[in-house]
């Protein structure tokens, strides 16, 4: 494939994450001023979340689409001039690091603790240690970002 950037593959990989990485924070910022009523009174479409069996995860539709399409842009753009294997596992490594570093990010920059009420502590259940509640979609996430990473930088 042509590719118009002139720049090794991975040092690429590298630029793609730190975009991804300061993309997920400042999200988390704009996220804290969205008017969270209106954009639920806006989408009024029914949705409990995603049923796996008999469990319903709770997500909104604006998870589903909006977000998730944001994300895989910004995850992937950066490396479609490189297209290949690596850089899809690359992609993917930088799509699950937005999603956890834009979690984090909110409740850091809001200043508060996730609590067990949380719809990210609901995802998937949750630990605690302490007073720390650490939703246990993170361990998983935590663990794909870096799957995905040292098999796109090996």
């Amino acid at each position: 494939m042509y590719c118009p950037v002139k720049m090794p593959e991975k040092r690429a990989y590298e630029i793609s994450a730190i975009i991804s990485a300061i993309f997920a924070v400042m999200y988390a910022q704009v996220e804290l001023w969205i008017n969270w009523e209106r954009v639920f009174r806006t989408i009024s479409i029914p949705f409990e979340g995603v049923r796996i069996g008999e469990a319903v995860i709770p997500v909104s539709l604006y998870n589903l689409i909006f977000t998730t399409a944001l994300y895989i842009l910004v995850a992937f753009g950066p490396l479609i001039p490189f297209m290949n294997w690596k850089a899809f596992d690359m992609g993917l490594g930088n799509f699950f690091l937005i999603c956890l570093l834009e979690d984090v990010s909110y409740f850091v920059l809001a200043g508060r603790m996730i609590t067990p009420s949380d719809y990210t502590a609901k995802m998937l259940g949750y630990f605690q240690i302490g007073n720390v509640v650490i939703p246990v979609w993170y361990i998983l996430d935590l663990i794909l970002v870096v799957y995905f990473y040292s098999k796109a930088l090996r």
